[in-house]
């Protein structure tokens, strides 16, 4: 674990639609390179997160510095580390977790009706494979 410390990564439902578009988004607009990819049911999930993460799959996990964050703090997070004018979108952090969570898992709850499921998790193209970690 200490190897990963210093690295930002991203987990995420490869399997969920939604959620393979936000990983779309980070690799186009990270210029930086400061976010990496894994999904949740992948190797890396395995070596770096609990059980009860794992399990509970309608949530975007962050791992930063070694520390984990969860849901729209997480998917805030990513805004202030892809810096630019995406940062100004983790200012929505302001907005109390008590109005951002209920909003942010009605979606996750439901992401597979509004949005769609694959079958299998999203596979990186040669140019991406640097920034998926499994």
């Amino acid at each position: 674990m200490d190897k990963n410390k210093n690295v930002n990564i991203i987990f995420f439902d490869g399997v969920c639609v939604l959620c393979s578009g936000f990983a779309d988004f980070i690799l186009r607009y990270d210029q930086k390179k400061t976010v990496f990819l894994a999904a949740l049911q992948g190797q890396k999930a395995k070596e770096l997160l609990s059980e009860s993460d794992k399990e509970n799959m309608n949530s975007l996990v962050l791992y930063k510095n070694g520390h984990l964050s969860y849901s729209s703090t997480a998917a805030l997070e990513v805004f202030s580390l892809m810096g630019g004018v995406w940062k100004i979108l983790s200012w929505l952090k302001i907005i109390p977790s008590f109005i951002r969570e209920p909003i942010y898992f009605f979606i996750a709850k439901n992401r597979y009706k509004l949005f769609g499921q694959t079958e299998s998790c999203r596979l990186p193209t040669p140019d991406e494979k640097e920034r998926f970690l499994d």
